[in-house]
């Protein structure tokens, strides 16, 4: 008779199942907590870049204005950093009482220079600009370029206020019929949530100034190197793009890998 042999194995599963059952637990909460942060860090980090992007914008559009209007006085004679101040002291204070921003007085004083020829009947004459544009309800800068020749003298009729002039007036007596009509008007208008709007834009272009130094020596760098791409030899272009397709490729193929592996622990 064969001999049998009999082998019992008292093993005690229960420690076993607890132990991968945490395991699993431990994998999951990884599993989560890895997610968050890189939702987190990617939501920072566009965030930041938008932030970035709209407090540089504000602050080169101001810039530009500034140069637009700089090179509008040097066209009259006159230097402009000897009436820069005056100009800035003059536009942050009417900014403090009506809606107008800065920035768009900036740009209606250019215009109003570069018709009248002069800067300092441009600054007279922006504050009736602005009284005449809240009465009228019509774009600053619109009424800038009827008013401006009107009280240049070109044209004898300011359609903006309703006002026929005598031909003989000159630019004083023009613009105290203006404002004898529609002065203070903006001041009344005024809004302080527009205001705020007008003092946040202030604050963005004060951060954006302060990048533009930070910023402009690699926006140039980018831009020679673009530069010196498109005079490649197009045999590397073509292998570069060939490169790019597969790095693609990867990426389609890996984004899935990715993700199963983050889900991993629920498979499990």
């Amino acid at each position: 008779m064969a001999n049998e042999v009999v082998i019992n194995v008292n093993a005690d599963v229960a420690k076993a199942k607890a132990g991968f059952k945490d395991l699993k637990g431990r994998m999951e909460d990884f599993s989560k907590k890895a997610r968050g942060a890189g939702i987190a860090l990617s939501a920072m980090g566009a965030a930041g870049a938008l932030a970035i992007k709209d407090f540089v914008g504000a602050a080169m559009e101001q810039e530009r204005a500034m140069k637009t209007l700089a090179n509008s006085v040097q066209a009259t004679g006159v230097d402009f950093d000897a009436v820069k101040s005056k100009i800035m002291d003059t536009t942050a204070a009417l900014q403090d009482k009506t809606n107008f921003g800065d920035e768009a007085q900036i740009r209606v004083l250019t215009t109003l220079t570069t018709i009248l020829g002069d800067v300092d009947q441009a600054m007279e004459a922006l504050p009736a600009v602005m009284d005449a544009s809240a009465a009228s309800g019509l774009k600053m800068e619109s009424v800038a370029k009827t008013m401006g020749k009107a009280l240049a003298g070109q044209v004898h009729q300011a359609d903006s206020v309703g006002i026929k002039f005598d031909q003989t007036a000159d630019f004083g007596e023009r613009l105290a019929q203006v404002l004898g009509k529609v002065g203070g008007a903006a001041e009344a208008d005024v809004d302080p949530f527009q205001q705020l709007g007008n003092d946040m834009g202030d604050l963005k272009e004060t951060i954006g100034a302060a990048l533009i130094p930070i910023l402009l020596p690699l926006v140039e760098g980018l831009r020679n190197i673009f530069k010196r791409l498109q005079d490649m030899n197009p045999a590397l272009i073509k292998a570069g793009a060939v490169a790019l397709a597969l790095a693609t490729g990867i990426g389609l193929i890996g984004g899935p890998i990715l993700l199963l592996i983050s889900i991993f622990p629920a498979l499990v």
